[in-house]
């Protein structure tokens, strides 16, 4: 439920990154995945680790309050008026192919997430992390007894789907600014 929440968060920390704090943007789009991955750990710490041996209502329960939390306190810190996102000026040439006008942010958006998503599934299908993930899926108890590290694998899983968000956030404010 908080994913949403991730997305918008990263796209304010690479705005705040640019606007504010005058970071180029490819260091300010990397830093806002960093950080928003960050948080992503932070919030699986405290909201849904304590609440492992709980029922799954619970737990759910925990998700909306993370998803108000972060809406919320996104109100507070970023105040409740749009901003336009600054977007690089080479995402903004016109290409023309035949009769067809393509803007350059089109093809910028589509390769990295085509390049994200190779990466999630390479990740998933041929890590020893993605291997315990797939474990974990499956059976959380009979896969920690057979010694996998639980609790950072969650952690790991928690980053990377936080990074991901991350990543997709500021596609769509550089696709939709």
């Amino acid at each position: 439920f908080a994913h949403g929440d991730i997305v918008m968060l990263s796209a304010y920390i690479a705005f705040y990154g640019v606007a504010m704090f005058v970071l180029p943007w490819w260091v300010s789009f990397p830093l806002a995945i960093l950080l928003t991955a960050g948080v992503g750990i932070l919030i699986e710490r405290a909201a849904y680790k304590p609440l492992r041996e709980v029922p799954r209502i619970q737990l759910f329960t925990s998700a909306v309050a993370v998803s108000f939390l972060l809406e919320n306190l996104g109100i507070v810190v970023f105040g409740g008026r749009p901003k336009a996102f600054l977007r690089p000026a080479f995402m903004d040439i016109n290409l023309q192919f035949g009769e067809t006008n393509i803007i350059s942010y089109t093809p910028i958006t589509i390769i990295p997430a085509l390049l994200l998503f190779g990466g999630l599934m390479f990740v998933v299908e041929r890590t020893k992390v993605g291997m315990a993930r797939r474990a974990l899926s499956k059976d959380i108890e009979t896969t920690g007894i057979m010694g996998v590290n639980t609790d950072r694998i969650i952690s790991i899983a928690f980053a990377i789907g936080s990074a991901l968000a991350a990543a997709g956030g500021i596609l769509w404010a550089i696709k939709f600014p």
